[in-house]
């Protein structure tokens, strides 16, 4: 069931993100560079929030505690420790 669930949702995202990319060439001239403009630096971002997390996730596993704010993180937040 969650197998399916995670198929599904991964074919939904990959659809959409063709279809916006599609989208993106239909635009012209001043609204290219103003979408452009907040696309990019949001996808700079992302990708180095993976970059990071992915780094980080081992660490986590061995030792419990995260590298960077520990007490920022859901996994590490004071009130949820037992």
């Amino acid at each position: 069931m969650i197998l399916s669930l995670i198929v599904i949702f991964t074919l939904l995202g990959s659809i959409f993100s063709v279809g916006g990319a599609g989208l993106l060439l239909l635009f012209k001239g001043e609204r290219l560079r103003f979408v452009t403009n907040i696309l990019v630096p949001y996808a700079i971002g992302t990708l180095l929030g993976a970059a990071f997390f992915g780094y980080d996730s081992p660490r986590i596993a061995s030792t419990g505690r995260s590298i960077g704010a520990p007490d920022v993180a859901v996994w590490d937040h004071p009130l949820l420790r037992a």
